[in-house]
């Protein structure tokens, strides 16, 4: 969990409550030097040691986690949603979870998995195609979607 200014309307509880000490120190170590420096390395704290037990019933958590939720409510807008191939924090499976509501919620959605990125390298990797696809909607131009589009009866 990283408390951001996103996070921090939901969640007024301390890192501590939730984070096993191996998972605070990458944590503490994102608050001080940037996320960059610390998202990579969560990846070498597996899931079972990264949160403390009972972490899901903590009342800050399951109201994060029960309005964080894309596709969850109407989004107004396309989007372009990224995903590395050897992405290990939002893997492709994830990437597919998100993509399905949104489509399901009635978004115009833009997908594309890079092959082999993982987690950061995917910022980088696909910003080109990120800058040329918000220069076409500055342009005028239709949002493309690989969202089905809906069945009539």
């Amino acid at each position: 969990m990283h408390w951001t200014a996103r996070t921090a309307r939901y969640l007024s509880g301390d890192p501590r409550d939730i984070l096993t000490e191996d998972a605070l120190a990458i944590y503490n170590t994102g608050v001080e030097k940037g996320c960059s420096a610390a998202s990579g390395a969560f990846t070498s704290v597996p899931t079972a040691r990264m949160f403390k037990p009972g972490w899901k019933g903590n009342p800050y958590v399951k109201r994060l986690l029960e309005r964080d939720r894309p596709g969850a409510r109407p989004i107004y807008g396309p989007v372009f949603l990224v995903g590395g191939g050897s992405d290990v924090m939002f893997t492709e499976s994830a990437g597919t979870r998100v993509f399905q509501r949104l489509c399901a919620s009635g978004a115009m959605v833009r997908r594309s998995v890079y092959p082999g990125l993982g987690h950061d390298a995917v910022v980088y990797g696909s910003l080109k195609d990120q800058v040329a696809w918000i220069a076409s909607r500055f342009a005028g131009d239709p949002a493309p979607s690989d969202c089905a589009a809906p069945t009539t009866s």
